[in-house]
């Protein structure tokens, strides 16, 4: 089974990833900042390392030394207000020791809001989320000029609610609603596992929590 690496591995999307990937059978080796989560991350069988994002070298290292590696998925993200943003910077040096280490597959996590689905956004969460979409939208840029085999997934708003089964993606810009991190984790893998989801950008939602009456289609993995 492949050897795949999660970036921001302790909490939210990240773990609810790592249960996944190992629910699979995959070999997971992640990291993350906080020693106190160690535990409950390494009770799923995963691999943990502790490693601050932001600390380039100690990226570098980690994913190197976990060669090989066949994918990685990247779910750093900060709190509003944060500075600085470890959406862009940490996101960085993931692809960068991405491309040192030869792991050509990456798997990325951003939000509905970034590049072209700006406008989709009501002003006050533009307002809200601006300062934490701009620097998504840094590490999106650097993502697309990698030449890495990318995936990108933008979720809508995301809820610590159980799955629900209802994930779903779709290449339309103009939707809105929210999704489970577990659900959106449950999209990941499936993106992982299709080669058909390489080079392009989903936006993740759940077919019970849909906030718009534009027109879309989902799209087949």
């Amino acid at each position: 089974m492949a050897h795949v690496f999660v970036a921001g591995a302790s909490r939210r999307v990240g773990f609810e990833t790592v249960k996944r990937l190992r629910e699979k059978g995959y070999e997971v080796t992640c990291f993350f900042r906080n020693a106190d989560d160690k535990p409950a991350v390494e009770a799923t069988g995963a691999k943990a390392l502790i490693v601050d994002a932001f600390d380039e070298n100690a990226v570098n290292d980690a994913i190197a030394g976990a060669s090989p590696v066949d994918a990685l998925i990247c779910t750093l993200g900060g709190k509003p207000g944060d500075e600085p943003r470890i959406d862009h910077i940490g996101a960085k040096h993931c692809i960068n020791a991405a491309k040192s280490a030869g792991v050509s597959r990456f798997l990325f996590v951003t939000a509905i809001g970034c590049g072209d689905t700006w406008d989709t956004l009501e002003e006050k969460a533009q307002e809200f989320l601006g300062p934490s979409l701009a620097a998504k939208n840094l590490a999106e840029a650097d993502l697309f000029s990698s030449g890495l085999d990318y995936t990108v997934l933008r979720p809508g708003a995301l809820l610590d609610d159980p799955a629900t089964g209802e994930g779903f993606v779709t290449l339309d810009n103009k939707v809105l609603g929210a999704v489970s991190r577990a659900d959106v984790a449950a999209q990941l893998v499936r993106c992982l596992e299709s080669d058909r989801t390489i080079g392009q950008v989903y936006q993740v939602l759940d077919r019970g929590k849909m906030r718009t009456d534009a027109p879309f289609e989902e799209a087949v993995l």
